[in-house]
């Protein structure tokens, strides 16, 4: 019973083609992010802005940016397909993290604090709703459920991997260590590019 729950629906994926891509796109996808937001507050307190400016913009303006995100990334997602709407959402994503640079030469400026916050959360709504309906459509019958949960899995171990942005960030400033995270963000567009390619 053990072998036809785990060992079957793994064997069963790593038969079909591009498998190797499908993983490392799992693992990477929101790894450079979850870099960034393990370290976001610790950011915004260094430039200048107290906690409870943290708490008004990030946890409250933040949060309903985040609920607009998912539904235009599901928007996306009906309308381009799964695939496109990932690819588009990523690159989305990745070019609003950018301004976690401009940030960090601005220095303590409301304005821009206010626009990163909401474009960073609001393309990552857009980010997470159409990864997970493309690892969703990934899944095939009748192993759904094992193949959802070996993609989630991916998923999870980035996130607890992310928490090496703090090792990170003390050994180099903050505009080179969100360029590094701007980079850990381009290679799953790279393997949506090449995904979408060999299909």
């Amino acid at each position: 019973r053990a072998y036809a729950t785990f060992w079957t629906p793994f064997q069963n994926f790593v038969q079909s083609q591009n498998w190797v891509a499908v993983f490392l796109l799992g693992f990477t996808m929101r790894l450079g992010d979850g870099f960034i937001n393990n370290m976001s507050n610790l950011f915004y307190l260094e430039l200048g802005f107290s906690e409870l400016d943290i708490a008004h913009v990030v946890k409250l303006f933040g949060v309903c940016s985040t609920i607009v995100g998912t539904f235009i990334g599901g928007y996306c997602v009906v309308r381009y397909g799964e695939a496109k709407a990932l690819l588009t959402t990523a690159i989305i994503h990745v070019t609003c993290n950018s301004l976690y640079i401009a940030m960090s030469y601005a220095g303590h400026y409301e304005p821009l604090f206010y626009v990163s916050v909401a474009l960073e959360t609001s393309t990552s709504g857009m980010l997470t709703t159409a990864f997970v309906a493309y690892l969703s459509s990934l899944c095939q019958r009748p192993y759904t459920a094992s193949h959802y949960a070996l993609f989630s899995s991916l998923w999870y171990l980035s996130t607890a991997c992310s928490g090496f942005g703090g090792v990170l960030a003390q050994a180099c400033s903050w505009p080179v260590f969100f360029s590094i995270c701007l980079g850990i963000g381009g290679v799953p567009i790279g393997l949506l590019l090449y995904l979408q390619k060999r299909s």
